[in-house]
């Protein structure tokens, strides 16, 4: 039995999102990028990731753009 390396001190609090990027490989940025994407990203843009066709990065940049647009067709 291997003791769990998250819950071997359990006074020290656990950084999630930086415990799930190491244990993905991924940065804790990429891990909120792709949170944000699962949430707002239509269907088609979450295949097209899937496929490998575009980036994380990308398609959250995209979303981000139009989140922007959003809000400011929304204070007009």
């Amino acid at each position: 039995h291997t003791p769990c390396p998250i819950s071997d001190n359990p006074s020290k609090p656990i950084d999630t999102k930086k415990e799930v990027a190491k244990l993905s490989n991924l940065g804790h940025d990429t891990i909120s990028k792709v949170k944000f994407i699962e949430k707002v990203a239509p269907e088609q843009m979450k295949e097209r990731l899937e496929k490998q066709e575009v980036s994380i990065n990308q398609v959250y940049q995209q979303l981000k753009k139009e989140e922007i647009k959003q809000k400011r067709k929304e204070e007009i």
